[in-house]
């Protein structure tokens, strides 16, 4: 067995080499380096921006306020009977669902922090609140990518009951160590508590930015160096792998299957964003990164099931 600090050493050389990498294209190819990264900022600003900054704000304050608590405690018997989590976790699954990357995650962890759930809900809601939004999946990937609106609704509904069945798979799932968690105080001023979402979801969707310039650059970069597959690029960036499958000319099943695990995984810009958040309440990467993988096999599985009995 490999100790952690191997394991920490192995882990800093493969980002250092990578780096030095990119900074030396970056010196040859000045012209190709700032043009792609130019390509990354804009996929943020034209897409991601105000789509997701809205949301931020919106949900920041549904969480703080707990407007949606009567929704909750109306589902709250399901979600113990499917997830088994508490009273508060409804609101949290159903607005993932309707928001996508990476707000679930972010409000489960907003949730844990003031306190509306525990430690070992946050695991469980991890493994069913981690999923992309419903108008990438139908309109990007079904009717754009793939040219095809039932394929699109197809991995849609496969991206739902993956995450439903991926969290009753991880319902029983308890962490080794309960860390508690102090419940941040909420503003009292409606006016401080919309600044305080405004001021939250700034630093947060800027974040996202530079994450997604980053990745773009690099799989870029690595790909006019070694030409890698659509499956590969697609587990770095979700949104170019599915790109690169659809124009692949794989068989449109093949295409379905494939794209659904790319999306149910996220790549690893989504995880980079989504743990951004979750990070800061203790729950460990490879936990994350566990159900995410659980998550692709099980959204796969279905979407080839759903495509044999539709298509």
């Amino acid at each position: 067995m490999i100790n952690n600090s191997i394991k920490k050493l192995i882990y800093k050389t493969l980002i250092g080499l990578i780096l030095c990498i990119l900074m030396l294209f970056a010196l040859i190819r000045p012209d190709f380096y700032i043009s792609t990264a130019l390509q990354g900022l804009l996929l943020w600003a034209t897409n991601l921006l105000p789509a997701l900054f809205p949301f931020f704000v919106f949900t920041k304050i549904i969480v703080e306020m707990n407007i949606l608590k009567p929704l909750s405690r109306v589902i709250s018997p399901i979600m113990k009977l499917f997830f088994n989590t508490g009273k508060n976790s409804g609101y949290l699954f159903f607005i993932s669902i309707l928001c996508g990357y990476p707000v679930g995650s972010k409000m489960i962890a907003d949730a844990y922090k003031l306190g509306q759930i525990d430690y070992v809900e946050l695991h469980r809601l991890t493994a069913c609140t981690s999923v992309s939004g419903p108008l990438f999946i139908v309109g990007t990937v079904g009717i754009t990518m793939l040219s095809n609106a039932t394929i699109g609704y197809i991995i849609l509904c496969a991206q739902i009951l993956s995450i439903i069945l991926n969290g009753i798979l991880f319902r029983y799932y308890t962490p080794k160590a309960h860390q508690k968690h102090i419940a941040e105080t909420v503003n009292s001023s409606n006016e401080n508590l919309l600044v305080g979402a405004i001021k939250n979801s700034i630093d947060s969707i800027l974040l996202i930015g530079g994450l997604v310039t980053v990745f773009f650059v690099g799989i870029e970069v690595i790909n006019s160096l070694i030409p890698l597959p659509a499956l590969t690029q697609g587990m770095i960036e979700l949104t170019k792998g599915c790109y690169e499958i659809a124009n692949f000319g794989y068989p449109i099943v093949i295409s379905a299957c494939l794209c659904s695990g790319i999306i149910a995984f996220g790549g690893f810009c989504i995880h980079a964003q989504s743990y951004y958040f979750l990070s800061s309440t203790g729950l460990t990467y490879s936990y994350f990164l566990t159900t995410k993988f659980t998550q692709m096999i099980i959204s796969v599985m279905i979407t080839y099931i759903l495509c044999f009995i539709l298509l």
